[in-house]
């Protein structure tokens, strides 16, 4: 299915989208890429990850400046810490958009938490996420790195999640049997039936749950 980006934002609502290769990927027969998207659900202060060059902040208050702070433009710099983010930068692999925010201007950090999952005009006035309404639209699968789902990706179709366990898993023969249990079309049939067609790397024991490995997790797989 072909799918034009005036579809892709009707299914996905209210949200503006940059032009984006998961538009006709599956036409075009292209090599699958991973879009990875982190929810920062404890906040960040942008000024402090990427904070603004400007002598005039620099005289008024030094005193909140970041210190050996990592070149980006004429404008801006990067925090010291986020040198990886620096690398992919510099190899014109990663970007920042700057002083951007929802219509909400509320003070409830959960109200602008949903707003920011779903995609609604109202705080939890929409039961669906706009990732999830974009992937459906596009007919394309999503995976959380996540218990529970979270609202980003709850849809109509129902998406993948994925979290590290150090339970030992049952062997896929025994994980068949359980699944033939289950009538054929059935909603816990076709659940077995994701899990089964995993990755190997997913139902390993040894999984980790250290951020930077379920980030590789979520790019990789």
């Amino acid at each position: 299915m072909t799918i034009t980006r005036r579809e892709f934002i009707a299914g996905v609502g209210s949200i503006t989208l940059l032009a984006s290769p998961v538009f006709n990927v599956r036409a075009a027969g292209l090599q699958k890429r991973n879009l990875v998207i982190i929810m920062l659900r404890g906040g960040m202060d942008g000024l402090t990850a990427v904070p603004p060059r400007d002598k005039r902040l620099n005289s008024a208050r030094p005193d909140i400046l970041v210190k050996k702070t990592q070149k980006l433009t004429s404008d801006f710099d990067l925090h010291p810490s986020l040198e990886t983010f620096h690398e992919l930068w510099k190899a014109g692999q990663a970007g920042v958009v700057h002083a951007t925010n929802i219509p909400y201007t509320k003070r409830s950090h959960f109200e602008g938490q949903n707003l920011m999952e779903s995609g609604g005009h109202v705080p939890y006035g929409e039961s669906t996420g706009w990732l999830a309404r974009g992937l459906e639209a596009a007919e394309l699968g999503g995976l959380a790195i996540s218990l529970p789902m979270p609202l980003l990706l709850r849809g109509k179709v129902v998406q993948d999640n994925f979290y590290p366990t150090h339970m030992s898993m049952p062997h896929k023969p025994e994980l068949m049997t359980i699944a033939g249990s289950y009538p054929e079309g059935s909603a816990l049939r076709k659940a077995m039936e994701k899990v089964i067609s995993r990755p190997k790397s997913m139902m390993q024991q040894s999984n980790s749950n250290d951020a930077a490995d379920l980030a590789d997790t979520a790019a990789t797989e």
